[in-house]
């Protein structure tokens, strides 16, 4: 039995299917360690996993990357695939993950993910596991009732969380081996209706000094210091306070980036809120690893999504075709050129409950900014759910 709210259950799966890995539901932020591939060996994969049938891994060494995580967004055959630069003839299955369950890479060779441990109240809860890609072995990192979205910090020490028992939810942030310590009181949940500037995000700032909680259910946005867990930033909540959505912390300094129903904002801890980017309206932000491009899905007035690249150094703006969306980028570690991964999204089906009138087909491709050449990485229904290096 769920803990969680039945409103925000009913709808966490739809709105993780339609944001794509670096979407307003991304529980990463910020960049991870980038070497070249070939620059030092990683460690093997353990040879346990299950070969995966039916799929060939993308060429991911050209790309700078060393290890994919694809995840079938076929209902029919929902699986958790790694593919290995250095063996990408030879794609392996990772079990107990469910797609829908925030799999993404905590260290090169550690995945982290969360799981129902299937009790029933008292004993049920959700829990933050960690799978060791060297051996196969899985280790507990915190237990919660609803536990729901999850942030890793980049140094592996700790982990940021909301939880959800249905009358309230709170914040939290844990030190690996240590208590969890609550960031805030009980918030008190009420009905909500879902719409396209939902956001559930936990992300921690490239250096981990901060973290950031996005919730537009219980219509928060704060930010913590990680040292003591107190507040240095909280927006307006409450209906008189409008909506913050959609947030993207900066790769090279602890500046994230925000919408409001006026436009995009920005956030620094020296001078605070800013004015960015007034009546824009976007979805799922992304940030090259040098913070040059901010990569953002939007629409036309017929609701045709296509992604828009703007160029914070040069100013210069561009568009992909329609029919694409914002999932990540990187940075090829042999011709330095910035690449941005795009989802392929389609009309929103009919028997689907989509908060915007559009979804992805479960196909990735890449988009070269400097270029615009853009071409497949994966085809449907596997989409790259996380990378390493994840730049």
């Amino acid at each position: 039995m769920r803990l969680v709210s039945p409103s925000k259950l009913a709808v966490l799966v739809v709105l993780l299917f339609t944001a794509g890995c670096a979407g307003p539901l991304a529980s990463g932020g910020g960049p991870r360690p980038t070497n070249p591939v070939g620059s030092e060996r990683p460690a093997t994969i353990w040879t346990g996993f299950s070969p995966a049938s039916g799929l060939t891994c993308p060429d991911i060494g050209p790309l700078g990357l060393r290890r994919v995580l694809l995840t079938s967004r076929d209902s029919q055959h929902p699986a958790v695939v790694l593919c290995d630069a250095r063996d990408v003839k030879h794609p392996r299955t990772l079990p107990g993950i469910d797609p829908a369950r925030l799999p993404t890479f905590v260290a090169e060779s550690t995945v982290g993910y969360t799981v129902d441990n299937g009790a029933s109240i008292p004993d049920w809860a959700e829990r933050a596991v960690t799978l060791d890609l060297t051996n196969g072995a899985t280790d507990t990192v915190a237990t919660t009732p609803g536990l729901m979205i999850l942030g890793w910090s980049h140094n592996q020490k700790m982990v940021a969380y909301m939880n959800d028992t249905a009358i309230s939810e709170r914040f939290w942030l844990q030190r690996i081996g240590a208590a969890a310590a609550a960031l805030t009181p009980p918030i008190p949940v009420k009905s909500h209706r879902v719409g396209e500037a939902d956001a559930l995000t936990v992300m921690f700032s490239s250096d981990d000094r901060y973290v950031l909680f996005v919730d537009t259910w219980v219509q928060r946005l704060q930010v913590f210091n990680t040292s003591d867990g107190s507040i240095v930033y909280e927006a307006p909540s409450g209906d008189a306070g409008g909506l913050r959505t959609m947030a993207v912390w900066a790769h090279k300094t602890d500046r994230f980036y925000f919408r409001e129903a006026a436009g995009i904002f920005s956030w620094n801890p020296t001078s605070g809120v800013s004015s960015f980017a007034p009546g824009l309206q976007w979805r799922s932000p992304v940030l090259s690893p040098d913070d040059r491009y901010l990569a953002f899905t939007t629409t036309d007035r017929s609701g045709t999504p296509r992604v828009e690249i703007r160029d914070l150094v040069g100013g210069v703006a561009s568009r992909s075709p329609t029919w694409r969306g914002t999932d990540g980028f990187i940075r090829s570690g042999f011709t330095g050129n910035t690449t941005l991964l795009e989802l392929e999204l389609e009309p929103c089906h009919a028997d689907s409950q989509c908060p915007v009138s559009f979804m992805p087909t479960g196909k990735t491709l890449t988009l070269q900014v400097d270029s615009g050449a853009e071409k497949p990485l994966t085809p449907a229904p596997w989409l790259v759910d996380d990378y390493w290096p994840h730049a």
